[in-house]
């Protein structure tokens, strides 16, 4: 009778591990460079300069979120939190205290890019933003396949001269 032997899915990209967000960087970092060889490539020079701010708008922003959500919501700050609360307002102060500085930044950086900038540049803002999304969501897609996948696999019963192959 075939035998199944089943392994736990690796949580080494998972976000519980909190390594997520940093390959998350790496990878955007690493497809916003590839984008910008291919536009330096067709001589798409004038893209290059909006891409890069869309992009680096957008770390920043995903930079300020994590900051946020370890500086006050983990395991280790709750104690901490809660006795701040009563001195600075506590996580629902830093949070207010972060959006009104973040906020008009972010404004006044859209503001700049609309004032000064012509349409396609706009577009190229936008999609250099957007990236940084697209590759959020292909590494969550990527992350849940790779994981669906091996749980698939420790579910298929070994053939006799397989059982080997498992056991790594």
């Amino acid at each position: 009778m075939a035998e199944v032997i089943k392994t736990p899915a690796s949580r080494r990209d998972s976000t519980e591990d909190g390594d997520f967000v940093r390959r998350t960087y790496r990878s955007a970092l690493w497809v916003s460079a590839f984008v910008l060889f291919v536009l330096a490539s067709y001589g798409q020079f004038w893209a290059l300069l909006p891409v890069a701010a869309g992009m680096g708008l957008g770390l920043a922003l995903l930079r300020t979120l994590e900051w946020l959500v370890r500086g006050l919501f983990t395991p280790e700050r709750a104690r901490e939190a809660r006795r701040n609360a009563a001195k600075k307002g506590g996580p629902k102060g830093a949070l207010v205290m972060a959006a009104l500085v973040k906020y008009p930044l972010v404004a006044l950086v859209l503001w700049a890019v609309t004032r000064f900038w012509d349409p396609r540049e706009i577009l190229a803002f936008v999609g250099g933003f957007v990236l940084l999304q697209a590759v959020i969501v292909l590494r969550g897609v990527g992350s849940y396949l790779v994981e669906r996948m091996k749980d698939n696999d420790a579910r298929r019963p070994l053939a006799d001269g397989d059982r080997h192959k498992r056991a790594l």
